[in-house]
Order: structure tokens, then sequence, then C-alpha cells
């Protein structure tokens, strides 16, 4: 029997952008309340957070491009038919799944970028990578980093 391929097309994260922004303002700040600065550090740093501003504002955020994966973890990128095979250093964190690959490095996939079944797929494809056969049960913790 063939085995089954799961298409995933994730979009640019809402989340993300909302935590890069909150680190900008963290960062502004701390450059703002930090006491004593020479004359000529504040400016320089108030300038240097404008241009990080202006850039935030005006970058787009990181994208993954559509891609397939079966339950082995062997998948392709569908726009440049990239053939990669997901390692067992992917990791599962609340709302954000880190995607290893020895081909395409690290992917950073936030839960609010594919619908829920499809978030919920991709899991368990990568706890099944990462864990091999032992998802749930006895054992199911051995391999987990």
């Amino acid at each position: 029997m063939p085995a089954t391929v799961y298409s995933f097309a994730p979009i640019p994260s809402q989340l993300a952008q909302r935590l890069r922004w909150a680190n900008w303002v963290l960062l502004l700040a701390l450059v703002l309340i930090t006491p004593r600065y020479n004359e000529w550090q504040l400016p320089l740093l108030l300038l240097l957070m404008a241009y990080l501003g202006w850039q935030q504002w005006h970058r787009s955020p990181p994208r993954i491009a559509p891609f397939t994966v079966d339950a082995q973890g062997q998948g392709r990128r569908l726009q440049d038919g990239c053939v990669f095979s997901l390692s067992r250093r992917c990791r599962l964190l609340p709302q954000l799944l880190l995607l290893h690959s020895e081909t395409l490095g690290w992917q950073w996939l936030w839960q609010d970028s594919v619908d829920d079944a499809s978030w919920r797929r991709l899991c368990r494809v990568a706890l099944q990578v990462q864990r091999g056969d032992n998802i749930v049960g006895a054992g199911s913790d051995v391999n987990s980093g």
C-alpha cells in the first residue's frame, strides 16, 4: 500500500509578527530606561531603533514554501521539487514546530500558519520521526529531546 502524502501550504504567521514587534518595543524600552549614555550613544541608539522599526514595518514576514511530507518524514518542496527528509532534531514547542532537515536546515512553523488539522498532522509526523514508532504509551519518552 503506498504511503499517504500530506500537503501543507503555510501562510505568514501573525503571532510571529506580533512577537517581533514586542521584541522591538522591549529593546526600545530598555534603551530609554538605561540611565547613563555619552552624548553620542543615545542618538546613535535611537537612530538604530528607528531603522529597525522601519525595517520591521516594511519587511515581509518569513514564509515557508508549500511542501508535502509522508508519515515517515520524507518530503518535497513544491516550488522547486527539492527533496528532504525530516531529522530526529525536530522539536515541538507550544504554538511552534521547529522542523529540521539536512537539505533545508531549520524551518520555524507557527501554529497559526496552517489550519488545525494540518497542524496536528504535521506535529504527529514530526513526533513520529523524532521518537520512532513509540509515539504514545510506555517508552514514548525514551528518544525525546
